[in-house]
C-alpha cells in the first residue's frame, strides 16, 4: 500500500486464478435435456482437468445471445436454464451468472477489507483501484459499493468489456 499526493493506491489484479489455464473446454456437442425424444437439444460446454479428474458439463441453450470475432478471441454467451447467462473465450468457460457474484465478491472485497483495515483515507479522501483483466465487469461494480473509489479497469481485449 502506497499513499501518493494524499491520495491512497489500491491494486487490485483480477486474474482468474490459473482457470483459464486448467480449464479446456471441449468442442460442444449435441444432446437433449433429459433424455426425452421431445426435448430441446441442447450444446454441452464442458470443463476437463485430467491431471486431477474433473470434469463438468453445462447445457446451454443451442442458439448463442450472441457471438463476436475479437482480434485475441471469440466472445460467446449461452443461455442455460439452470446457471442464466454462460460466458466463454475461445470456448473455454469464463463464469455463469449463477455463481459469478459469489466468485467476484472475494475478488473484490478481500483486498478491499485488507486494504481499509491497513490504510485508513482521509475523510472524502479517495481510494484508487487498478482492475487489470475481469472485463465482465464483476470486479469493477463490486469496488464501486465503497464510497470514494475511483477505478482504472484495464483489459486486453476491449470487445469483452464491450
Amino acid at each position: 500500500m502506497m499513499s501518493m499526493s494524499g491520495k491512497f493506491k489500491l491494486w487490485v489484479i483480477h486474474a482468474l486464478l490459473g482457470l483459464e489455464c486448467i480449464h479446456a473446454a471441449e468442442p460442444h456437442h449435441d444432446a437433449t435435456d433429459g433424455g426425452d425424444t421431445g426435448a430441446q437439444k441442447m450444446k454441452r460446454v464442458i470443463e476437463e482437468e485430467h491431471e486431477i479428474g474433473f470434469i463438468q458439463t453445462l447445457l446451454v441453450h443451442p442458439t448463442p445471445i450472441s457471438v463476436q470475432q475479437s482480434d485475441y478471441q471469440t466472445i460467446e454467451v449461452y443461455e442455460s436454464d439452470h446457471f442464466g447467462k454462460v460466458f466463454l473465450l475461445d470456448e473455454a468457460l469464463q463464469l455463469t451468472e449463477r455463481d459469478a457474484p459469489h466468485y467476484n465478491e472475494m475478488l473484490a472485497h478481500v483486498p478491499m477489507m485488507e486494504y481499509l483495515a491497513v490504510q485508513q483515507p482521509d475523510e472524502g479522501g479517495t481510494i484508487n483501484a487498478l482492475v487489470i483483466g475481469g472485463g465482465d465487469g464483476y470486479v469493477t461494480s463490486e469496488l464501486l459499493k465503497y464510497p470514494n473509489v475511483v477505478i482504472d479497469h484495464v483489459d486486453l481485449d476491449k470487445e469483452v468489456i464491450n
